[in-house]
This record gives structure tokens, sequence and C-alpha cells, in this order.
């Protein structure tokens, strides 16, 4: 469980598409985080409310959203992964070295997992995301975009 679970008031579903924009990183986010250290992002994403769809801020600047429009590939390179918006930069540190140490050839993988692996087959990155979507609505939109 991380630090923003154990200190939250309270929980409630917002979409993150509403929630997570230029507003919320610029204004809210600093208020609730510690965002002093440009190379230790706060964990704020609890890993049982994540979403392959979920990113933190812009990397080079944590005050604008990451844009939705922009490709997965652009996400992934120019935004903070959901990965370390649900641990933070220095836990997830330690877990990919932890995992590197238990498993070097990546034997254990998942989609969006600590040191998960991607692949440029769309089928098997289907069958890989369908163990982290929860509702069907998820499901039928990531299949349209695998085969787009």
């Amino acid at each position: 469980m991380t630090s923003s679970n154990r200190n939250a008031a309270f929980e409630a579903y917002i979409p993150f598409q509403d929630l997570l924009n230029d507003e919320f990183f610029s204004s809210v986010f600093p208020a609730m985080f510690d965002t002093s250290d440009a190379n230790n992002f706060p964990a704020f994403i609890g890993t049982n409310h994540r979403s392959p769809y979920v990113r933190g801020p812009l990397k080079e600047d944590w005050t604008k959203s990451c844009p939705m429009s922009w490709s997965q590939d652009e996400r992934d390179e120019k935004c903070i992964s959901l990965q370390e918006c649900m641990y933070g930069t220095k836990l997830l540190k330690r877990l990919e070295e932890i995992k590197e140490s238990i498993d070097p050839n990546n034997i254990f993988n998942c989609n969006y997992c600590v040191s998960s692996a991607k692949t440029e087959n769309k089928e098997e990155q289907i069958e890989m995301q369908l163990g982290g979507v929860e509702g069907e609505w998820e499901l039928v939109e990531l299949e349209a975009k695998m085969k787009a």
C-alpha cells in the first residue's frame, strides 16, 4: 500500500481523464505532495485503482498533464510512468533492483508491472493486457486500439 493510500481521508472514484488535468497537476498535486525534488516523483495512485491509460504529468514539467491524444509510445516516452505514479521514484527503483536480482530473464512479466517487458506482437500484447483490464468496456476499447 502506498503512503498516499494510508494518509487519505477518503477514497472516491473519479474518471482519471477528468481529474488528472493541468489544473490538478499545477495546483492540487503540489499542495498534496512534496514536489520539490525533481528526482523523486511521489506515489499517488493506488495499485488497485490503476488503469493502463493513466500516466503522471510530463516528465519535463510536472504541472502539465499527459495528453490523451498522444500515441501510447509518445506518452510512455514523455510522461511519468504508471509504475512511478503507483510506487514513487525511490520505491520503484528499489523494486526494479529486487526484480532484476530475482528474475534477471524477466520470466515473471505482466502488463504495467515493475520492470514489465513490452512486446511488438499485438496479439501477445492483448493477452498481456487482459490481466490488467478490470471491465468489459475497457476490454472492447483495448481490442479496438490494438487492431487499429
